[in-house]
């Protein structure tokens, strides 16, 4: 279908049996692409940020989680959840948008602490270290980035307040960098610094004052 309107629906089943019902199709000018940011592994007891990131920022959304996650905050477009057992879960978020929705679907592994100290020995992080300062922020802060190799780098700052996405940089070749952020015009509140390098992500939480 490609037009809205409302619409009668026959059904007949291998019986003979009728039913009728109608349906109403509203179109939408404006596609909703569901997507959150979060950690692909983590280790028993961690604390693990969900974040919304979908496109454009919906009207609300629902976490749906494994029985053994405990949600520890909960925000209209983040969740904070302590994971408290071993094994490879689905995690998926649906957002709303007027009468359009969207579902993506994620999975993480949680790993016992030795496991993760066994992978760290055979395939290091490709992030050695992630800092920002000054926190709390005025909004001009710098951040630093190493990692153990060359690799491209995508750095967000996301709002908390919405989940959109506030500035975004793309820096390439090299395997550290520094780089400044000027955004004192930015509304106070608190904020999250998104780095994804490769299939890594970190975040680091601030307050804009």
């Amino acid at each position: 279908m490609n037009e809205s309107g409302l619409y009668k629906v026959d059904i007949e089943d291998e019986k003979g049996c009728e039913a009728t019902d109608s349906v109403l199709i509203k179109m939408s000018g404006t596609g909703l692409e569901a997507q959150f940011l979060m950690a692909s592994v983590a280790t028993i007891g961690d604390t693990v940020v969900i974040f919304e990131a979908s496109d454009p920022v919906p009207d609300s959304i629902e976490v749906l989680l494994p029985p053994s996650f405990d949600i520890l905050e909960s925000g209209p477009y983040y969740r904070y959840v302590r994971v408290n057992d071993t094994g490879k879960y689905k995690i998926s978020l649906i957002s709303y948008m007027n009468d359009c929705q969207d579902i993506i679907s994620k999975s993480m592994a949680v790993l016992p602490e030795a496991d993760i100290k066994s992978s760290a020995k055979s395939a290091p992080s490709i992030i050695r270290s992630f800092t920002m300062k000054p926190i709390p922020t005025d909004g001009n802060f710098e951040t630093k980035i190493n990692l153990t190799q060359r690799a491209g780098v995508l750095l967000r700052v996301l709002s908390f307040a919405d989940g959109s996405t506030v500035v975004r940089k793309e820096l390439t070749g090299e395997s550290d960098y520094l780089t400044f952020f000027r955004l004192s015009g930015l509304k106070p509140g608190v904020y999250l610094l998104n780095l994804q390098a490769g299939n890594e992500m970190r975040n680091i939480k601030f307050i804009k004052l």
